[in-house]
């Protein structure tokens, strides 16, 4: 019963306008993958074999929580009401969050061509269709592509102003 009033508690966070900590997130992550992990060796045995709908229903409840969780985790980072720590979600949470804000400044700041595309200085060596690019390299690419590429330090997207 400890697990549901955990998912209770942080659901209650993250729907309220409380500030979270990803550490909580995540250690809730982990709870919730126990315990699966421990239904899906319970369910695997004979004894279980005449309550595989119960096995069934569980793990359709376990991947809509998870789901949920997952979504509106992301969502609190992208508000920036959630304190990021350094642990698996916390990382996780700043790599969307930067991306997202790569992804906001492309579109703000660059010069946005025909077909969606920005104007890039490339950074770092990377391949990109089937060339090479070297660093101080200029191209144009999906703004999606450089705003990925820029979150990973490859490419920087110019600012023409």
């Amino acid at each position: 019963m400890e697990i549901y009033e955990k998912v209770k508690t942080i659901f209650d966070k993250v729907l309220g306008d409380e500030k979270i900590s990803s550490k909580e997130i995540n250690e809730l992550i982990e709870s919730i993958n126990k315990l699966n992990l421990d239904m899906k060796i319970w369910c695997s045995g004979d004894e279980a074999r005449e309550l595989m709908e119960l096995c069934n229903e569980f793990e359709k409840n376990v991947s809509t929580i998870t789901a949920t969780l997952s979504m509106l985790a992301v969502l609190k980072a992208i508000r920036e009401e959630i304190v990021l720590e350094d642990e698996a979600v916390g990382s996780f949470l700043k790599k969307v969050s930067n991306a997202l804000n790569m992804f906001n400044n492309a579109i703000q700041k660059s010069m946005l061509l025909p077909g969606g595309v920005v104007l890039c200085k490339i950074l770092k060596p990377c391949q990109i269709k089937f060339s090479l690019a070297l660093p101080q390299y200029i191209t144009l690419l999906p703004i999606d592509v450089a705003a990925h590429l820029s979150t990973l330090g490859f490419v920087e997207i110019i600012e023409p102003f």
